[in-house]
């Protein structure tokens, strides 16, 4: 695929062997007292006949491609709109080589021509349906300040197909090509139907590019931003849920940009008034948007925007005019709700307040999250209340359906407790924390389990009781996992120390590798000892969260550590021996070999492993009896080699006698070290 930097060579040297033949430069040099012509400084062709020649010898298909490739180029470089048909009809025709297809897309964009816009189209819908010519392509290389950049092909075509659209959006191209505007505009709201649910095909590409091309002029035209909002404001079925995040990303974007802009002008002049028409039309866009639509994105990047843009507490006031409406659809109350969580703003508290008592319990979980989210701590009592658990009712005389409807009931109820309990620690307010415990002994896991992670949310010493008294100590295993992550939050060692023992002898594997992780945060001798016995954890992940902490810590107590890794390995068996041997043998090629190592860290080794009946050697050589061969050889080989090093027959001695283990990686360790013991005197 030709470069921009590549082509524009190739053109240089055409024009060189061409000669002032073939193009015509611009007129002659005028006095500074006349008007200078349109096209100083363009290069054009010099006759329809010269035209008519590189067009057919473009569209031969016999032609060789590096000089269709600057055919194409010379088009671009003279702005040849005649061309625009024929290089339209080459992107889209699927029998043109594509190297040639994207050398076109880029001279498009040099041309200029709206009419290129259906080529870009093209190209994005082929790429957005994962077309495999298409999606496989390179894009092109450019010259920049910092070098030579490479551009996607999607890339490119996204932002010059934005180029394109602008004039045309702007009403400029309108009088040359009237269908344009249709073109663009028509497809976001011409063609899909509720009753037909878009699918992902050459259509909907050609949708997205419509899109994309509007999103890209954004503010510059109003008529972009209103086709903007109408997609946004559309029903979901209308479009693929990525159309309405494009949407209000690009809204989103202008409102906060606009914004500032503005802030800066008046931090200039205090005095300044401006009012701009543009930007509330955005916002009571997407404000309009929200009880509309489920797509949770619109909620999120619409909301941050209105808040950066100081529109929050409008914004809240508006949804609450809404919520107060007489026979509301559900749908739209649950949204409303939803975007007020995502606003935070303590505009909404009464009626979020309110909205805690609704029959409907989805409202009230989610009156609940909003409440939590804007900061207002006058619904802590109200909170408190619904965080409440009620006596479980008497079922014994139901019938069975009833004992069912009774369930139901429960666990929806167990879910408002749930979305209470989080807002209770969002709010952070010490005066919640008995609240906070009390639910930890709530029937359903799911609320023990928010509590757990609400109170370590505090970061509060007064936490800790009850994590440790009931959430270590809770029968289902995530409950204690996440008791185990609220005590690594608030980090004190009266909380600390309680999660060893379930390091150590957890029944649930999850929860040890939680407690690994945790402890592994901590470098008090406590948590050191907790995983150097972790290293014999029958779970892989475990053992390996271990080793990694223990050989990071090694460094910093040498002398300690590996002594509790050479009682591991001399009381372990089979993977966790394994892994304590590969903390020691890690350790000990980054010291023993280095110059520079400290000489204390040097010294541990000397002491430990300098002879059978030391700690370490004595532990590596009952481990070469271990039924695993790869424990068998890690340990031969660290051995093999210390040995060496000291030039000791007494460690060497050991490894040789494995010349005949079954393994065949242990014999290769064995007949180094018999190779050893014959090269000392």
């Amino acid at each position: 695929m030709p470069t921009r930097r590549a082509l524009c060579r190739f053109l240089a040297a055409w024009l060189l062997l061409l000669g002032a033949g073939a193009l015509g430069g611009a007129a002659e040099p005028q006095p500074e007292d006349r008007e200078i012509p349109s096209d100083r400084g363009r290069f054009f062709l010099r006759d329809d006949k010269e035209y008519n020649r590189i067009v057919k010898e473009l569209l031969d298909a016999t032609t060789p491609l590096d000089v269709r490739v600057a055919h194409v180029g010379i088009l671009a470089l003279t702005g040849e709109r005649r061309a625009v048909k024929h290089l339209v009809g080459l992107v889209t025709s699927d029998k043109e080589p594509l190297p040639l297809r994207v050398a076109v897309l880029w001279a498009l964009a040099e041309i200029g021509d709206p009419r290129g816009i259906v080529a870009y189209q093209y190209a994005l819908q082929k790429i957005y349906v994962k077309d495999p010519q298409w999606a496989e392509a390179k894009g092109i290389t450019i010259q920049s300040e910092g070098g030579e950049r490479t551009i996607s092909l999607r890339e490119m075509c996204e932002a010059r197909l934005g180029r394109l659209a602008e004039p045309v959006l702007l009403k400029q191209a309108a009088d040359q090509h009237p269908g344009l505007v249709d073109m663009l505009l028509a497809p976001l709201t011409k063609g899909i139907t509720p009753e037909k649910p878009p699918e992902e095909d050459a259509a909907t590409g050609r949708l997205r590019a419509a899109l994309l091309s509007v999103a890209a002029v954004g503010d510059r035209s109003l008529t972009a931003v209103r086709a903007l909002i109408a997609v946004l404001q559309a029903h979901d079925k209308l479009y693929p849920e990525d159309f309405k995040v494009i949407a209000v990303e690009a809204l989103g974007s202008i409102l906060v940009r606009r914004f500032q802009e503005l802030k800066g002008l008046r931090a200039q002049d205090a005095r300044l008034r401006v009012e701009d028409k543009l930007s509330d039309e955005i916002a009571v866009g997407l404000i309009q948007a929200f009880p509309v639509t489920d797509v949770p994105e619109v909620h999120e990047i619409g909301a941050e925007a209105l808040r950066k843009a100081g529109w929050a507490d409008r914004a809240a006031r508006s949804l609450v005019t809404i919520l107060k409406a007489p026979g509301l659809p559900k749908e739209v109350r649950y949204r409303s709700i939803q975007a007020l969580a995502a606003l935070a703003s303590k505009e909404a508290s009464d009626q979020l307040i309110f909205l805690l008592y609704d029959r409907d319990q989805n409202v009230r979980w989610r009156a609940a999250v909003a409440l939590g989210t804007c900061g207002d701590k006058r619904a802590i009592p109200f909170l408190r209340e619904l965080a409440h658990e009620e006596p479980s009712p008497d079922t014994s005389g139901m019938t069975e359906a009833q004992k069912q409807q009774a369930k139901a009931k429960a666990k929806q109820d167990a879910f408002v407790r749930l979305k209470a309990v989080a807002a209770l620690g969002h709010l952070q307010d010490l005066s919640t924390l008995p609240d906070l415990a009390v639910a930890l002994g709530d029937s359903d896991f799911r609320v023990r389990r928010q509590a757990a992670l609400a109170l370590g949310r505090f970061g509060h010493r007064m936490a800790i009781p009850a994590l440790v008294n009931k959430g270590l100590k809770d029968p289902h295993p995530t409950v204690r996992g996440v008791a185990i992550v609220s005590l690594g939050y608030i980090g004190r060692a009266e909380g600390l120390k309680a999660v060893p023992p379930l390091l150590a002898g957890d029944k649930s594997p999850e929860v040890r590798r939680v407690a690994a992780e945790t402890l592994a945060r901590f470098k008090n001798p406590g948590a050191t000892a907790a995983l150097v016995g972790a290293l014999r954890d029958p779970d892989l992940v475990v053992r390996e969260c271990a080793a990694k902490a223990v050989g990071e810590r090694i460094p910093e107590s040498p002398r300690e550590l590996v002594g509790l890794l050479a009682e591991t390995i001399a009381g372990a068996k089979g993977e966790g021996r394994l892994a304590a041997i590969a903390c020691v043998e890690a350790d000990y090629r980054r010291v023993w070999p280095a110059k520079g190592a400290p000489r204390q860290h040097r010294s541990v080794y000397e002491r430990l492993l300098g002879t059978p009946a030391a700690p370490l050697a004595a532990a590596l050589i009952a481990a070469l009896k271990d039924d695993v061969a790869a424990v068998r050889a890690a340990a031969a080989a660290l051995l093999a080699d210390h040995g060496w090093s000291i030039k000791s027959k007494d460690l060497l001695a050991p490894v040789a006698a494995l010349a005949d283990d079954p393994a065949p990686n242990v014999r290769t360790v064995a007949g180094k070290a018999k190779n050893f013991l014959n090269n000392m005197p």
